[in-house]
């Protein structure tokens, strides 16, 4: 059998070998990793960039944007009038006809598009408002009222004529000058207002000038 001794000395070299042989190992990883280094990772990345589209701010993109300002600001009004209506060429008491009406006005006051003058520069986008106008009036027959007849002996009374009588109010209303202004003045406001809040917001940083 071996000795103490020997046993020693052989597990000794046993593990003075394994150490020598684990350092020759690290160095040569070492050696391994010098000469081939890892190659750094490259992060692709793809940046999306939103392309913001430019609005190009002419006359023909105003003008789209007025296009329906004539339906929207028209006015919609009711004028009620009363008119003697006396035939001068009668002679009194024998065949004087008169009466007097009460009649209705539904009419429709407004701006016509086609009127509007739009201007644009580098700065500035300028709108020109007309004025308005009456754009349609109408009295309808069956809203007519006859008072106060006046007695004919020979001729008939022309309240029995509705047409004439429905012209007849029509025309009375285009007389009533300073009403009709006031009704014009508040349109022309209305577009003008109805404007500014359709290019509000959408001409970019260009000035808006309404006239």
């Amino acid at each position: 059998m071996f000795s103490d001794s020997s046993t020693k000395r052989s597990l000794i070299v046993v593990l003075v070998t394994l150490l020598i042989g684990a350092c020759i190992g690290l160095l040569m990883m070492k050696f391994w990793h010098d000469a081939n280094p890892p190659k750094p990772e490259i992060i692709t990345q793809t940046v999306e960039k939103e392309v913001e589209k430019k609005v190009v701010v002419d006359s023909e993109f105003v003008e789209e944007h007025l296009s329906n300002i004539g339906q929207l600001s028209t006015l919609e009004v009711q004028y009620m009038g009363v008119m003697e209506i006396e035939d001068k060429e009668g002679i009194s008491f024998i065949n004087k006809a008169g009466y007097s009406m009460l009649y209705t006005i539904e009419a429709q006051i407004g701006i016509e598009f086609d009127d509007i003058n739009i201007d644009v520069s580098d700065t500035e986008v300028t709108v020109t408002v007309p004025e308005a106008k009456v754009l349609n009036r109408h009295a309808d027959g069956t809203s007519l009222q006859f008072f106060d007849e006046k007695w004919s002996l020979f001729k008939n009374n022309s309240m029995n004529d509705v047409p004439t009588a429905v012209k007849m109010a029509e025309d009375n209303f285009d007389e009533q000058t300073d009403k009709i202004d006031t009704y014009t003045g508040i349109a022309k406001r209305q577009a003008e207002l109805m404007v500014q809040s359709l290019l509000t917001g959408v001409i970019g940083d260009k000035k808006l000038v309404i006239k």
